[in-house]
């Protein structure tokens, strides 16, 4: 429970820090990503090889956590950047597809 009041108050300070404007500072639309999952897969080391991508090699199952891999895709933007200057958008839909793998305790 501590860990996720923890992440509560990251997440709500993340938040509250990224929606303070900046003067002077333009800062670029970000699509929203799609995230789904989690992806069916075997246990680590099964000779089919479908287990996640860095799969851990501790069984999480017998200290109360699993394992899921994740795919997040959308568009990006591309920036160019002078220097230490604030980055400036230069084009944007940029596909990407990428893997995210979770831990995380059975009862969250």
């Amino acid at each position: 429970m501590q860990t996720r009041t923890i992440f509560t108050a990251i997440t709500i300070a993340t938040t509250l820090t990224l929606s303070v404007s900046i003067p002077g500072v333009a800062l670029a639309q970000t699509p929203a990503a799609a995230i789904s999952g989690p992806i069916a897969s075997d246990r680590p080391g099964d000779p089919a090889r479908n287990f996640s991508f860095n799969a851990s090699a501790i069984d999480l199952t017998a200290h109360g956590y699993i394992e899921e891999e994740l795919f997040i895709q959308g568009t990006a933007n591309r920036y160019v950047t002078e220097g230490l200057a604030t980055g400036e958008v230069v084009d944007t839909g940029h596909p990407y597809r990428t893997r995210l793998v979770v831990r995380r305790h059975d009862r969250a």
